[in-house]
């Protein structure tokens, strides 16, 4: 099967659409797919990213959503006929997604909020804890639909490190991480909010992207807090995760991640979008979540929640064990598997 990725990545819009396509396209390449990626926006770390991963990549010089950007998409599509679709955003309407249906032979659709009416889709997924209670029934009614953790798309590099079912999880880090763009300017207020709550000796791993604005702001921070650690658009998230003995992390796909590696977690709600599997994590025992799409004092807030939590061994240990066998790292293979399984509609 050739498969046609069709995601952006961006300061404002983060990387996490394309780094879930990336572990989606990593097992459909193991089962002996061609894939190729499309997209508008591309940061310079994202596409080095990807083509470091052996998948080519094409660029289009059009607004995300716009009929321009369908246009291009029906073109490389019907240059490779048949050819699956694979879309992740939120800048892709229905409109815009029923007009490049018919140039496809199947369309996979990564989805977070069932908002839109109509998602136009063979097969819908969407991996959050609280998916299946949102109505994909509705804007999805004949797509087969891929919904909870047993989907996540874990990347491959991630999935070979899991802790084992009877192994020990938990280190004695901190482990910080707002996403590869941190569109809300968090890690270094936090970092020094937090700082002055817990012991100077205390181990930090900072992440963050090297194209997220604000940069210099934290690496500042971080080199002001000797015991912090700053990794710049790391490839050792797994090592990172294995060290961490809480995390505090914006609540996107890296609340699956951490939950796989049965990492405690503060949980910053900074999007609409994160609201439904923030409050579900919560729920499940995995998490605290912070709300901070007020804007003003979130990293106080969140500091505060992480120092408590860091105090409290047993409760983190709870935690721990709440996690256990909830994202056992097989989900990219299971969508892959479906996606190349999935018969393909008469004319696309």
């Amino acid at each position: 099967m050739r498969v046609l990725i069709r995601a952006d990545a961006g300061v404002d819009i983060g990387t996490g659409h394309v780094m879930r396509c990336l572990a989606l396209a990593e097992a459909l390449a193991a089962r002996g797919a061609a894939v190729r990626f499309l997209c508008a926006r591309l940061t310079a770390p994202m596409e080095a990213r990807l083509h470091g991963a052996g998948f080519p990549v094409a660029t289009i010089d059009a607004e995300p959503g716009s009929d321009a950007d369908a246009a291009a998409v029906r073109a490389a599509l019907r240059a490779e006929a048949p050819m699956a679709l694979v879309v992740d955003g939120y800048g892709f309407g229905s409109a815009w997604r029923r007009a490049v249906r018919g140039a496809a032979s199947v369309v996979f659709a990564f989805d977070d909020l069932a908002e839109l009416p109509d998602l136009a889709a063979d097969l819908v997924a969407n991996a959050g804890p609280a998916a299946a209670t949102l109505p994909y029934g509705r804007v999805a009614p004949e797509a087969r639909r891929l919904l909870g953790p047993a989907y996540f798309p874990m990347r491959a590099e991630l999935a070979a490190r899991l802790p084992a079912e009877g192994e020990a999880a938990g280190g004695d880090r901190l482990l910080v991480s707002f996403g590869g763009s941190d569109p809300a300017g968090l890690s270094a207020p936090f970092l020094k909010a937090v700082r002055a709550r817990l012991d100077d000796a205390t181990g930090v791993d900072l992440v963050a992207g090297g194209s997220a604005p604000r940069l210099d702001a934290v690496r500042a921070a971080a080199a002001a807090w000797p015991c912090v650690a700053l990794h710049i658009d790391t490839h050792d998230m797994a090592g990172l995760m294995r060290r961490a003995g809480l995390a505090v992390a914006a609540a996107g796909g890296t609340l699956l991640e951490l939950a796989a590696f049965r990492v405690p977690m503060v949980l910053a709600v900074v999007a609409d979008n994160q609201a439904p599997g923030a409050r579900a994590a919560e729920a499940a025992g995995w998490a605290v979540a912070v709300d901070v799409r007020g804007g003003a004092g979130g990293a106080e807030h969140l500091a505060e929640a992480a120092a408590a939590l860091w105090r409290d061994a047993e409760r983190r240990a709870a935690m721990a064990r709440t996690m256990r066998g909830a994202v056992d790292g097989r989900g990219a293979e299971r969508l892959a598997e479906a996606l190349l399984g999935h018969p393909p509609r008469d004319g696309g």
